[in-house]
């Protein structure tokens, strides 16, 4: 994920896949099922980039759950939500009010 927000934030069109490992219940197989789920949205946002219809200033976290054949994949807009800022000062300022001046 903090690859693809850092693309993002130099304006490289970019996503993050994540895999819910568990431990005693996941399998290498599972592997195998989720790259054949996630390959059709991978080909698909690559389209996208390629005739320049991908949305503008987001990027795609793609959250691939355990047992992924018995689930449904989660695709998460970031950015169209709210617009994220480049150095994330005001969302700072009501999260951790003392990170901006420690820094400022």
């Amino acid at each position: 994920v903090g690859g693809a927000r850092k693309a993002f934030f130099n304006g490289v069109p970019s996503f993050s896949v994540s895999y819910d490992w568990l431990a005693g219940k996941s399998h290498t197989k599972d592997f195998t099922l989720s790259a054949e789920a996630i390959l059709p949205i991978i080909q698909a946002i690559l389209v996208e980039v390629k005739n320049e219809t991908n949305p503008q200033r987001c990027f795609l976290n793609i959250d691939l759950p355990a047992n992924v054949a018995n689930h449904k994949i989660t695709v998460t807009p970031l950015g169209a939500i709210s617009q994220a800022e480049i150095d994330s000062q005001a969302y700072f300022k009501d999260w951790l009010p003392r990170v901006p001046r420690c820094f400022s």
